[in-house]
């Protein structure tokens, strides 16, 4: 049974256990990070981490029961190259917006709605979304 700490809360937040196999270089996924989360970016077909359960943007909020909050992308790396065999906690991107920045999350959401943007397909509206985020998160 995974336990997650009691430090750790909101929705959809999981255990995802990845482990480095001698026939592929790597877990398979790329990261975005900006200082305040590390987001799964993409994951390639048939990796440790697509068969492990990871998605596309998945916030990694916990490496190994370290806390990965105040963690610097250095100390991150380490731990993934350092380990063969991880446990991850993650949150939907999200549903880690709506836990942590709710008042946020609502501005955007307003924002985003009342802008007309009829043309536009569901990833530009999401990347839309994001950048505004994240120019919110850097004040």
């Amino acid at each position: 049974m995974d336990i997650i700490p009691s430090s750790i809360q909101g929705e959809e937040i999981h255990v995802v256990h990845l482990c480095r196999t001698t026939d592929y270089d790597g877990y398979g996924f790329r990261l975005q990070y900006n200082k305040s989360y590390f987001l799964v970016h993409e994951i390639e077909n048939d990796s440790p981490a697509a068969k492990s359960g990871l998605q596309v943007n998945d916030i990694i909020l916990s490496l190994n029961q370290q806390l990965t909050e105040d963690m610097s992308h250095a100390t991150f790396v380490e731990l993934l190259t350092d380990n063969s065999n991880l446990d991850c906690i993650v949150q939907p991107f999200e549903k880690f917006l709506h836990s942590n920045h709710p008042a946020t999350l609502k501005r955007q959401a307003i924002s985003i709605i009342s802008t007309d943007h009829n043309n536009d397909d569901k990833k530009t509206l999401k990347m839309r979304f994001f950048n505004a985020w994240r120019k919110l998160i850097r004040r």
